[in-house]
């Protein structure tokens, strides 16, 4: 039998709902990311830069990724105190990313740098999304929402759990849909636990819900 866990806990986020109906969520403080990168995927319209102006700015993205270490350390994850393996990125001005989230090294590599130097073309763009995200409306929402992770031996996958409404104090509905994924790879649920604590509720002022829960898996090896 191989064993795995399922974990899930109460964390705040970030919610927004864009212009075509859709909603997006995200970690505090990425909701704006968030509302732009949908933006440049529906409206931006960025100018082509100038052959040796582009050359240039690649040639110091270059010089930033080679200035950035890239180390795997020990650590923990989450609410779990098992060691795990981390992927440490120590940036040239010694900021540290160690988040499991943001995608890879490259993506986060790539996109702290032109945080910091837009590459060329860029201002028309800004000046562009700027005009229309003042007219736009659109505020990030400070939201309940859940976190959720699955470990199986050393090896700890994010679990997206899109929940932003639920009943009973708990995202049945979502945690149901994802052991109903890990069923198909041949995972069964072997024991629940979890933790709780007091919110004010519908039928009293402290009721007691669920803050974390950790399902232990197992699976026939195959």
């Amino acid at each position: 039998m191989r064993y795995g866990f399922f974990l899930i806990e109460r964390v705040p986020r970030e919610w927004v709902e864009l212009p075509d109906g859709s909603t997006v969520e995200a970690p505090i403080g990425e909701g704006e990311a968030r509302i732009k990168a949908w933006w440049e995927a529906n409206h931006a319209t960025p100018p082509e830069a100038a052959p040796e102006d582009q050359a240039e700015w690649d040639a110091r993205l270059e010089a930033f990724r080679a200035a950035t270490t890239i180390d795997e350390v020990e650590g923990t994850r989450g609410f779990s105190t098992e060691p795990v393996k981390i992927t440490r990125i120590t940036f040239p001005d010694g900021h540290v990313d160690e988040r499991a989230l943001g995608g890879t090294p490259e993506e986060k590599i790539r996109r702290r740098f032109t945080a910091e130097n837009p590459p060329p073309g860029g201002s028309p763009v800004r000046l562009e999304y700027d005009a229309w995200r003042a007219a736009s409306g659109l505020q990030p929402q400070t939201v309940t929402g859940w976190a959720a992770e699955l470990v199986d031996g050393t090896e700890r996958t994010d679990v997206e759990i899109r929940a932003h409404r639920w009943t009973q104090g708990f995202p049945a509905a979502e945690v149901a849909e994802a052991l109903n994924r890990f069923a198909a790879d041949g995972w069964r649920v072997l024991h629940v636990s979890e933790d709780r604590g007091l919110y004010s509720g519908p039928h009293a002022q402290s009721d007691a819900f669920v803050t974390r829960a950790r399902y232990l898996l197992g699976r026939e090896p195959a």
